[in-house]
């Protein structure tokens, strides 16, 4: 866009339209968001030459309008701008860009020869188009990029709705041989001036579209709980709207002047220097400040109405600096019934999440065991008193609990000693391809690439699976008997112990310093058994009675598949019961691995924002779900290696692919390995856990052996 026209449409002297109207876009707009720019030019309508030329020769005089151009020449065609917003998952982000490369390519390609795997249409699905802006009425209603990219195709072909895009201007005055009286010009604006400008206008536009649309919500819960705040609110945005309006008044007359040239350009300069839009930028930051707090304020208390409390305002009760708890539940308890009433701020609900679920779970349960229990929320942000801590009041006992939980014990954290092994519990749903993880990490480790592990690779489970390989997609079954014993003094020092229901296979780790460390992944039973959540339950505990005994835990890795579209409940009742038995503790050492995920570009695909939300369902908020502790495997090289067992022969295709998946896993096993040693090295003491859970299974432990004694 001309630099002149996106500061005439900045400043509301020209009607923004078509790819102008860009500027009023005031939704979200960060790391995952994307612009794509599209052009198509179609045709262009000019005057002719000669009818141009006899327009030279006109010898009256030019009217008195100030107008200072007219079009002589217009290009049709498609100009849009359609902004994206990729899932907020940086695992998927490569993968997104990618296909989103190949819409733009087809789209400077007339559209054709668009080829998408379903991997890649299952992309394109998550990516939202928030809005187009362009000259084509059509594009500006569509939701979907794919929409968009099939609409483009479209017009394009048929041609029949087409519009302008582009236009040149002429100066009047050279059509005329002589003038009147009145002579308007236009002069162009320095680019460094115009840039100066923008740069602290374009930010109050921005802010002013954004409040103005936020300010006008149906704040149906603030207008009935918070009437004056809400009312302050809005006296403060009326301020603000003047403010704005003589500002951009202000600049919109300099602007205007400079063009006419009623004023040179010193002048113009230092009338912009002024600091007007200095505490104009202020109000309006305070009013976002202000909107987005009653925005989250609206939604808490929606929330808590949703989960059947009350909510008052500590400032309705009198509630003032110097008050006492004897006063305070005089006055918040006053004429009360049956009450749980708990005092909180939004600094306190900010940043104890934690605490805050803990105190709301206990007063919901109480409140099951007599529905008479009356649950207040006592908001304590607009009164005076410094409420540093939650506070819990009850009509009935009328006394003070203050809601700081019984902290924790803390799980000792001990510098292991070289000949200390690294233990990582490994979980993941039936199915998942654990075995096959074990099985192709052994591989991994011991031999450098692809290449020599041919000559003898490792099966240390059994597998079965099948292939289909040549131009006909033949199916072969692919059987493989796993080692029985593995000897303890091989190079690799490869060996397993095995307990009823969870396995360990321990592996020395290579590294410059020989210090030939072992690590130790414990195998566990598959979560989402066949048999029911019973048969889940019954393995979990096995799990936990398992490393109960263990003398240390480094690390707990799930495993999951790429575009799982749901996880179990299951899933939600591990972290919780692993949370129960270690403590908070645990919450970061819990990494994540995916297998199979050559087919989702070696991302998390859609399993991704599925484990991003189940994890914010948590109780507690420490699990990081992030690139540094995600890994991305894929197998196929390690099936690949037991097929050649089997004598399956592979063109050079085939096996240039595999040898490809064997890197990028190599590349993920090197990166998981560091970071373990790099962030999971002090392990987390079992037996010093002073949890209800280690206490029950403690005591699970020592009943037999009590009744044998007493029999």
């Amino acid at each position: 866009m001309n630099d002149e026209l996106r500061l005439s449409i900045a400043l509301q002297m020209a009607k923004p339209s078509g790819v102008g109207a860009l500027i009023n876009y005031t939704d979200r707009i960060d790391k995952y968001t994307r612009f794509l720019c599209y052009t198509y030019y179609s045709k262009t309508d000019y005057l002719p030459d000669n009818v141009f030329n006899s327009l030279n020769r006109i010898k009256q005089q030019r009217p008195d309008a100030q107008a200072t151009h007219m079009i002589v020449l217009v290009n049709w065609g498609i100009d849009a701008v359609a902004v994206l917003q990729l899932p907020s998952d940086d695992q998927q982000t490569e993968g997104n860009e990618y296909v989103l490369q190949k819409i733009c390519i087809s789209l400077s390609d007339d559209c054709s020869g668009l080829k998408l795997s379903n991997q890649e249409e299952a992309f394109l699905k998550n990516i939202y188009c928030r809005k187009v802006f362009s000259n084509i009425a059509g594009l500006t209603e569509i939701n979907s990029i794919i929409e968009f990219h099939d609409h483009i195709k479209l017009l394009t072909s048929s041609g029949d709705s087409l519009r302008p895009y582009n236009y040149n201007l002429y100066p009047i005055e050279n059509f005329y041989i002589t003038n009147s009286g009145l002579k308007f010009t236009l002069i162009e604006i320095p680019k460094q001036s115009i840039l100066k400008i923008e740069s602290y206008l374009l930010p109050l536009v921005f802010n002013f579209n954004k409040l103005n649309k936020n300010m006008y919500q149906d704040f149906q819960n603030i207008r009935q709980y918070l009437k004056n705040e809400h009312k302050n609110l809005l006296t403060c945005w009326e301020d603000s709207k003047k403010r704005y309006t003589i500002e951009i008044d202000r600049i919109r007359k300099l602007v205007t002047a400079f063009r006419r040239s009623e004023i040179d350009e010193r002048a113009f300069r230092k009338d912009l220097q002024e600091d007007q839009t200095r505490s104009l930028s202020s109000m309006l930051s305070n009013d976002i400040e202000n909107v987005n707090k009653m925005m989250k304020k609206e939604s808490l208390i929606k929330s808590l109405l949703d989960e059947e409390f009350i909510y008052m305002n500590a400032k309705d009760r009198g509630i003032e600096k110097t008050d006492d708890i004897r006063t305070l539940e005089d006055k918040l308890l006053k004429g009360a019934g049956c009450v749980r009433l708990i005092c909180s701020n939004d600094n306190l609900y900010a940043i104890n999440q934690t605490q805050w679920c803990e105190h709301r779970d206990q007063m919901l349960k109480e409140r099951k065991g007599n529905k008479n229990i009356q649950l207040v929320y006592a908001d304590f942000s607009y009164c005076s008193y410094e409420l540093n801590q939650f506070i819990t009041l009850s009509s009935a006992e009328k006394n003070k609990t203050v809601s700081t939980p019984e902290p924790k014990k803390k799980l000792t954290l001990q510098k292991p000693t070289c000949d200390e092994s690294i233990n990582i519990l490994l979980l993941g749903e039936s199915g998942v391809g654990k075995s096959t993880f074990i099985n192709a990490f052994v591989n991994y480790l011991k031999f450098d690439d692809l290449m020599h592990a041919e000559k003898n690779p490792t099966v240390l489970i059994p597998v079965s699976f099948t292939i289909a390989i040549g131009d006909n997609f033949t199916e072969h079954a692919i059987k493989h008997e796993g080692e029985d014993t593995l000897s303890n003094e091989d190079h690799d020092d490869l060996g397993r112990s095995v307990t009823q229901n969870c396995k360990s296979y321990v592996f020395t780790l290579k590294d410059g310093k020989n210090r030939r460390q072992k690590l130790r992944i414990i195998d566990t039973p598959g979560i989402g058994d066949t048999q029911g959540s019973n048969q889940d339950d019954k393995n979990m505990q096995h799990v936990l009675s398992y490393i109960n005994n263990l003398t240390h835990l480094n690390a707990i890795c799930i495993l999951l598949k790429p575009n799982n579209s749901r996880l179990t409940v299951f899933f939600r009742s591990c972290f919780t019961q692993l949370i129960d038995m270690l403590s908070e503790n645990i919450c970061d050492r819990i990494i994540f691995c995916f297998t199979n995920s050559r087919s989702t570009f070696y991302t998390p695909g859609n399993t991704g924002p599925v484990l991003k939300a189940l994890i914010d369902s948590l109780p507690v908020k420490q699990i990081r779900f992030a690139k540094e502790n995600t890994f991305c495997f894929d197998s196929e090289s390690f099936r690949y290696l037991v097929a050649k067992l089997n004598r399956i022969k592979f063109n050079s295709m085939e096996e240039a692919d595999y040898n490809s998946s064997w890197e990028k896993s190599m590349t993920e096993l090197n990166r998981f390995i560091g970071y373990i040693r790099s962030n999971m090295a002090d392990p987390i003491i079992l037996n010093e856990s002073h949890s209800v859970k280690h206490a029950q299974l403690m005591a699970n432990s020592m009943i037999r052996p009590m009744l044998e004694a007493m029999r």
